[in-house]
């Protein structure tokens, strides 16, 4: 249990850190301490020691640092840097060295060089190749560890699909539905994981734990100082796809609830426009809802693309959780008018909790209806959002008329 706890604590810190870089980026534009950054969707640098604070559709970093914050489609970094660097992308490159932190999130995400600090990686796909003089804690789908990896500290990862090579000086913890080491470490290594595979090149200074419900492969050339235990894995581990689902169910429930008492307290007139437009419109709705899902992000896209509007489009792409947060207030209030009040007459701040706390116990049930239970709920939900959209538009208009 310790190896997926401690790897997913970091690592979700890792991606806090990169989404709090990418913001920081992009909402102060682009620009270099000792040097202005060119203007265009194409940001290239070099650099001459100073700070270097760097956003567009690609970024290409080069030169010298004191340190680098970079966001973008495409960031590119290869310079030699005295502090930290940041970045965030879509296809991260970093490369070089620094000797302070190295925090970078994005789809893709590889590393390679030398870096003095602690490494915190997330994203989809994450190819670690570089020496690291302290800690590395990465999370993605895919994680990588080459052969020429340099870890003088302790190692966590978690992934769907973990492979680990490379020489680690520190304890190292692994989680991952599919894990395969055949790496060099000097401490203890535990794993956790589904299907777990030792390599024949794999040297354990220290104990081998290997948590898992199915046999591990372990190759007969693996070198193990201490002890190889084999145990059931952590408790979590072990709930079925069912159990899940159903936890799933109740922090959906109870996170509704929440957000729509604050949605209901601070927005009621809002609310209560979006609840008759659910209500009455409930096809036009869901057709709006439709539109907002699929516009939104290609313009968003868009923006992402130019200089000029990619605080524009992240801004846009924040947007979306909240209006499916909304949306999902709004329909859940609006099943539990339906069931209990269809009078359509003023309805007090306790009253409409209630009916929003009886339609997200049933959306919660509905859910895990198997098959189509997800299907109603995103049909659902995307009713809600559009009656939102609605709402806040038509506000929004007479707000201008009134100018």
């Amino acid at each position: 249990m310790a190896a997926t706890r401690e790897s997913a604590r970091p690592t979700l810190t890792a991606l806090v850190v990169g989404l709090a870089a990418l913001v920081s980026i992009v909402t102060s534009g682009h620009a270099q301490e000792s040097r202005p950054a060119p203007a265009g969707p194409v940001v290239q640098i070099v650099g001459d020691g100073g700070p270097i604070r760097a956003a567009g559709a690609h970024v290409n970093i080069t030169g010298t640092a004191s340190r680098i914050d970079a966001a973008g489609a495409q960031v590119e970094i290869n310079a030699t840097v005295t502090g930290q660097v940041r970045a965030a992308g879509a296809l991260v490159a970093v490369a070089g060295s620094a000797d302070g932190d190295l925090q970078a999130a994005g789809g893709t995400v590889e590393v390679d060089g030398r870096y003095g600090g602690r490494v915190y990686l997330g994203g989809a796909v994450v190819r670690f190749n570089a020496n690291a003089g302290r800690s590395v804690e990465i999370v993605g789908a895919s994680v990588e560890f080459g052969p020429t990896s340099d870890i003088s500290g302790r190692l966590s990862a978690l992934a769907a699909y973990l492979t680990v090579a490379g020489k680690m000086g520190g304890p190292v913890e692994l989680g991952g539905a599919t894990v395969y080491f055949n790496g060099a470490a000097a401490g203890d290594v535990t794993i956790e994981g589904g299907r777990v595979a030792i390599g024949p090149q794999a040297v354990i200074g220290g104990d081998l734990v290997i948590r898992t419900l199915m046999p591990p492969t372990i190759d007969p050339g693996a070198k193990v100082a201490g002890q190889t235990i084999v145990r059931e894995p952590a408790f979590w581990w072990l709930l079925s796809g069912w159990t899940w689902k159903l936890i799933f169910a109740v922090l959906m429930a109870a996170g509704t609830i929440l957000a729509g008492a604050i949605l209901i307290g601070a927005g009621r007139g809002a609310f209560e426009d979006a609840l008759r437009h659910a209500t009455l419109r409930p096809f036009s709705s869901g057709l709006i809802g439709v539109v907002t899902a699929v516009v939104i992000p290609i313009v968003a896209g868009l923006l992402l693309a130019t200089i000029i509007g990619i605080s524009f489009g992240f801004a846009l792409l924040l947007l979306m959780p909240f209006l499916v947060v909304a949306g999902h207030t709004v329909v859940a209030t609006c099943i539990g008018v339906w069931m209990f009040d269809r009078t359509g007459e003023p309805r007090s701040y306790g009253r409409l909790f209630v009916y929003l706390l009886a339609g997200a116990v049933l959306m919660a049930l509905v859910w895990l209806i198997p098959w189509a239970g997800a299907t109603i709920i995103c049909i659902a939900i995307l009713v809600g959002t559009g009656a939102w959209v609605r709402s806040v538009m038509a506000r929004l208009r007479r707000r201008s008329a009134l100018v």
